[in-house]
């Protein structure tokens, strides 16, 4: 019974969490509590959907992340390697000359946050070397030593769901419970991370919408999924922040018009899941 009881105080203490903030191995903080913060998309990928294929220099690609710093984000988000359905893998050497020069230009010209978004534990490494700030492993663990990169580089580490790989996740997307399953894949990573010696104030959780899942299945309406899992244990039983995208895996002319951020991609960061898009 002692386990049970528990489990019962900290999924209420989780429930009843209001103050949340990102803590950076730089020692810095970021406030998640009194506003959701924005997280920029800029995909250095020949193939992305958005305005990767036109990102040839470092030098464009900070002109881009300026124009989304611009537009409000507080984060940069960096990747080198397509994940709409269907991608085809890169080698992590090609990952690494992609991003990495990005990443340095980018740090060295702009006062902005930036997160690395990577599978691979070896970009994941060398990117934090680059000045990245944040780890964002949609595979939430697929590579088993970016457990170990994280933890030792003391970054925030987002985590999400998806059902297989970018090339296989669209084949399944039917499940008897979505929230149910994605609440708890998300509760066993984190938990695992946890006890890998990861902080569990540098973890977000993302529940993976358009990763794994059909627009048949999934609720319309991002912040409903969101604050709908919040309801469900807050998807680890921890209270944890959650970042939620709307339009990242989808081309150009499947997005709702409107929105300088939203034509090249973008998510919200929120403390809490009803604040997504208040």
């Amino acid at each position: 019974m002692k386990p049970m009881g528990a489990a019962i105080r900290l999924a209420i203490a989780a429930y009843e969490r209001t103050a949340f903030a990102l803590g950076f191995a730089d020692g810095g903080r970021m406030d998640l509590t009194q506003e959701t913060r924005v997280m920029g998309i800029l995909n250095v990928t020949p193939d992305s959907f958005s305005e990767g294929a036109m990102l040839k220099t470092p030098g464009t690609a900070v002109e881009a992340a300026a124009r989304l710093v611009d537009d409000g984000a507080d984060f940069v988000d960096v990747g080198g390697e397509s994940t709409r359905p269907g991608a085809a893998s890169v080698t992590e050497d090609e990952e690494v000359r992609r991003v990495v020069p990005v990443i340095q230009a980018i740090k060295r010209e702009l006062s902005v946050r930036v997160s690395v978004d990577t599978m691979k534990s070896g970009v994941a490494r060398l990117a934090i070397e680059a000045g990245a700030d944040l780890v964002n492993d949609v595979s939430a663990f697929s590579d088993p030593a970016m457990l170990t990169v994280v933890r030792d580089a003391r970054v925030p580490v987002i985590v999400m769901h998806m059902r297989g790989t970018p090339q296989t996740m669209q084949q399944d997307t039917d499940y008897v419970d979505l929230l149910s399953s994605v609440v708890g894949f998300l509760r066993k990573t984190v938990e695992r991370a946890v006890a890998s010696g990861i902080a569990e104030d540098k973890i977000l959780v993302d529940p993976g919408l358009g990763f794994g899942k059909s627009a048949a299945g999934e609720p319309p309406d991002p912040p409903r999924t969101a604050h709908a899992a919040k309801r469900g244990t807050a998807h680890s039983d921890r209270g944890l922040p959650q970042v939620v995208h709307r339009d990242r895996a989808r081309p150009p002319r499947e997005r709702p018009s409107g929105g300088k951020l939203g034509d090249r991609g973008s998510c919200v960061v929120a403390g809490r899941a009803r604040d997504s898009y208040a």
